[in-house]
């Protein structure tokens, strides 16, 4: 840096008339200045019963000429520093606490400006020090990780580690942290080749921003106000495969804490909040956005292939992919994408029981075993399949989705049972990710995602924005298929409603990059349809019948089948 600058001033000098000589005469006299400020400010210390503020601001000033004057030269950074030690100084000489603040400005600048200087540890380990005698304890701990992770074979790292115990020993910023700004408590990640989910856990609501930076790529997000776990501060969080490479926090101000995703490339990312409890979620995507092309467009395609004269032998003959039950094409039927790999998401799990029958009979134990049976089912059909869980586990919502975005899954299901505050209602509906229209759906997604329906409310907001990138079309249909044929095969045996094909905006759904739908397979609040749920031959027809589902939905998407066809 410091050569570049040297070869800039040379140049500028060069074309204003000076030579080399006249060059070599700058960088004399920048020294002389520097010799001169050294002087002065040994005579004036020396003489302690005489110093005066305008003598020792005088002498600062000196200082300032040096580094204003000759940026580049090799004193510049010994200069900064002199000027910020004798604020530093004057600070506790007159007790005034501009000299103090001015001190924390000047050291700021010295790493900033020169960050390879010998003397940017040390500015570094003083602004810690001079923030903490401000009682300022977030930021001094904030310059202190600055320190270890800049600088970690500084020889200020023992003055740090005393001044870190200090500053915890206090409790000042965990009292801070109760009385004035959420808390960001953890991060979590899910990580695939092209696709990254990050959550950023927090006791409560906080406001954001965020952004990108190039080369490398990364993803900011600033949290205002918040205060930073000093646990996260410590750490960096390393991955080790995907093209997340790794995400650094810490706390940016007072007030704001500051989360950094490291990449190989981003083409694009979501950002949105959820609640209770209040979490940031940010999607990235290392693939571009897949763009929706009107039916019309894709018709004019199709009719511009030429005719074949000769007919093909029917065996080999390519078939044209179906239409949506719209009567137009999306994108993964434009592109002949068949179904091969399919995410089963049984709901609840753990500390979460789902609904619970008045036999006892809960949702996630029931969601589970019909996961189960339809896992076993669906292989035997030769289709690869996941489960978000295969045991009693607690999994937030986030979570699954992310497994299967991670998996780059062809289809999602999440499987449940429902509940309602009528006990006579029974059947089955199943849902897509869309905006809420009715109470009832309002209700259904406010229960499914254990927040309130005025949050639901907000989550309107979210979808509209999601909805652009969303699988809607494909989702529905998927929906519509799965749902008949479930019915039908329930209908067979059993006497149960069928409640319809509906929408509303449920957090397990969001983000999902394939077709995704939300089963309510039955009632838990329906004293028949609880006592169905607790026998294992009605749980294996549920299976049954979301199997074919699955198989005429993907005849469809091959155009094996026609949409909507009459169920058999």
């Amino acid at each position: 840096m410091r050569k570049i600058a040297l070869m800039i001033i040379a140049g500028c000098l060069c074309i204003t008339g000076w030579t080399a000589s006249g060059l070599h005469a700058s960088i004399k006299h920048a020294l002389g200045m520097y010799k001169n400020a050294e002087k002065k400010e040994a005579i004036l210390f020396s003489q302690s019963k005489k110093i005066t503020e305008n003598k020792f601001v005088e002498i600062a000033n000196l200082y300032k000429d040096i580094h204003t004057a000759y940026p580049s030269a090799k004193i510049a950074d010994d200069a900064l520093h002199k000027e910020a030690g004798i604020y530093e100084k004057g600070y506790r000489i007159f007790l005034e606490d501009d000299y103090l603040q001015r001190s924390i400005n000047l050291h700021k600048e010295l790493i900033s400006r020169y960050p390879k200087s010998i003397y940017a540890d040390d500015a570094v380990y003083m602004v810690a020090l001079l923030e903490w005698e401000k009682r300022n304890g977030i930021q001094a701990i904030n310059y202190l990780n600055q320190l270890k992770t800049l600088y970690p074979k500084s020889d200020m790292s023992k003055k740090a580690e005393i001044l870190r115990k200090t500053i915890e020993d206090t409790g000042i910023i965990q009292k801070n942290a109760k009385k004035e700004f959420p808390m960001l408590k953890s991060i979590r990640h899910w990580t695939g080749k092209r696709y990254t989910r990050v959550v950023l856990d927090f006791d409560s609501k906080a406001g954001y921003s965020y952004g990108t930076l190039k080369e490398p790529d990364r993803v900011f997000i600033d949290i205002e106000p918040a205060l930073v776990s000093h646990d996260l501060i410590e750490h960096k969080i390393e991955v080790e495969k995907g093209f997340l490479k790794g995400v650094r926090v810490g706390q940016y101000s007072e007030k704001t804490g500051r989360v950094v995703l490291d990449f190989d490339k981003i083409k694009r990312f979501d950002i949105f909040s959820l609640s209770d409890p209040y979490r940031i979620v940010v999607d990235i995507y290392a693939d571009e956005i897949e763009e929706k092309q009107e039916a019309k467009e894709t018709e004019k395609k199709i009719a511009s292939v030429p005719e074949i004269e000769a007919p093909m032998e029917p065996e080999h003959q390519v078939k044209s992919p179906g239409v949506n039950s719209d009567g137009t094409y999306s994108l993964a039927r434009q592109l002949g994408l068949g179904v091969r790999k399919i995410v089963l998401d049984p709901g609840h799990g753990g500390k979460d029981p789902g609904a619970i029958g008045q036999n006892g009979v809960k949702e996630k134990d029931v969601a589970l075993s019909v996961a189960k049976y339809l896992a076993e089912n669906l292989e035997k059909e030769g289709f690869n399949v996941y489960m978000t869980r295969e045991k009693d586990v607690y999994l937030s919502l986030e979570e699954r989705t992310a497994k299967a975005n991670s998996l780059e899954a062809d289809l999602f299901i999440s499987i449940h049972a429902n509940a309602h505050r009528n006990k006579r209602l029974m059947g089955i509906e199943t849902y897509y990710l869309n905006f809420a229209v009715t109470e009832e759906e309002m209700a259904i997604a406010a229960r499914e995602n254990a927040t309130s329906q005025k949050n639901i409310g907000e989550m309107q907001k979210l979808i509209k924005k999601i909805m652009l990138n969303a699988k809607v079309k494909e989702s529905k249909d998927f929906a519509s298929v799965v749902h008949r044929y479930l019915v039908k095969t329930i209908k067979q045996k059993y006497g149960t409603g069928d409640l319809g094909v509906k929408k509303a905006p449920f957090y397990v759904l969001i983000g999902a990059q394939m077709p995704a739908i939300l089963l309510e397979v039955s009632f838990l609040s329906n004293t028949t349809e609880a006592n169905r749920l607790a026998s294992a031959t009605y749980k294996l027809l549920l299976a049954e019948g979301i199997k074919e589902g699955v198989k005429r939905y993907g005849k469809e998407l091959m155009g094996e089948e026609s949409p909507m066809g009459s169920v058999p």
